[in-house]
């Protein structure tokens, strides 16, 4: 089949969706207003005339005329808020595929956009998101009860070189092998309560623990927020025992989360994230607030839960140290979580889930 879809040339989680539908035979005609990061001669890059949405309005005439220019059976926009703006021009069925902040921030932001996003979203065939909590996301957009709906995670490739990597990524980072590592992999910024996951680890007794933030590239505000920890962290004599690193490539941040122990997320909102797939593949134990699109995903048992609205530092404190005894407990925690995936998130399984929804186009 042969397929378009649009959307970022520089995300790794389309790349990996782009790689597995061609990896089981199918041509994609992958289109971005950013540089791809893989060559490929079906990548077909539209270099913008200028940045965010006025980048996206100029290049209206050329995505449309490549659209009706290429042969393809199916297409999905990847982003709400961004790609599906030049499904306005599409007569005929069409995908979107939902991230998070594309619903509850993005599409948000003032009348004029929320307008165009809800008209968007109401002339899709499907909506495709990785998990069914996206139906609270919704709430604020009219005229969606009667859209289809496909839940489509991405999906996570097995880890079969875990030893390997956890070796030698705490040896980069000369971390003992005996050392209990806390790691974060979102963006730095209050979304996640980064400040609050410090301060919380700051209370930590105990000698043998480091903290791993990983994060992209940091915006400016994130700079500030990013200065701001770093100092009270340093004020308190821990910043030895916090590591910060932004911008690793996919291979090298899945050994990051290969050589942690702990992984950390209570961010505000949230989507099922492909990390935190991978967090249960590479053995960590989970620490999560109970926010739907992870309860949906896991069974409850194998999680340390922290209630929505109480995502404070005592409560982090208490699951922080809570993962630090019972080590049967967690090695049955991780191996049930670690199997739950194999079963059922593995990018093979959720790709060929999207090739049905193509196929129903």
């Amino acid at each position: 089949m042969n397929i378009a879809i649009l959307g970022r040339g520089d995300y790794s989680l389309v790349n990996r969706r782009v790689d597995s539908l061609r990896y089981k035979g199918h041509r994609v005609f992958f289109i971005s207003l950013q540089k791809h990061t893989k060559e490929h001669d079906d990548n077909l890059y539209i270099k913008p005339m200028a940045k965010g949405l006025v980048g996206y309005l100029f290049a209206i005439p050329k995505v449309v005329w490549l659209l009706k220019a290429l042969s393809y059976k199916a297409v999905d926009f990847h982003g709400a808020s961004s790609y599906a703006l030049f499904s306005l021009f599409l007569r005929r069925k069409f995908i979107i595929s939902i991230y998070g902040p594309d619903v509850y921030d993005h599409a948000l932001r003032n009348r004029l956009i929320k307008k165009m996003i809800n008209f968007t979203l109401k002339r899709a065939h499907t909506l495709s998101c990785s998990t069914k909590s996206v139906f609270e996301y919704l709430k604020p957009f009219k005229g969606l009860q009667n859209c289809k709906y496909a839940v489509v995670p991405y999906g996570i490739n097995p880890i079969v070189d875990y030893d390997e990597r956890r070796r030698s990524f705490r040896e980069k980072l000369c971390i003992g092998s005996e050392t209990r590592v806390y790691f974060h992999c979102r963006r730095f910024m209050q979304f996640w309560r980064v400040d609050v996951i410090a301060q919380a680890f700051s209370e930590l007794k105990e000698k043998d623990v480091r903290m791993l933030f990983l994060f992209p590239e940091t915006t400016s505000r994130e700079k500030l927020l990013l200065d701001k920890v770093k100092m009270e962290l340093d004020e308190l004599g821990l910043m030895d025992k916090v590591i910060f690193i932004d911008g690793l490539g996919y291979d090298e941040y899945l050994s990051a989360q290969c050589a942690s122990d702990v992984f950390i997320s209570v961010g505000e909102n949230d989507l099922l994230a492909n990390s935190v797939l991978e967090g249960c593949l590479c053995r960590n134990v989970m620490i999560l607030n109970r926010q739907d699109s992870y309860v949906d995903a896991f069974p409850s048992d194998n999680i340390v839960w922290i209630e929505k609205g109480l995502e404070n530092k005592e409560n982090i404190v208490k699951a922080m140290l809570e993962v630090l005894v019972s080590d049967s407990k967690k090695e049955d925690m991780i191996q049930a979580n670690a199997s739950y995936i194999k079963e059922h998130y593995l990018e093979a399984i959720c790709t060929d889930k999207l090739i049905t929804e193509y196929d129903n186009l």
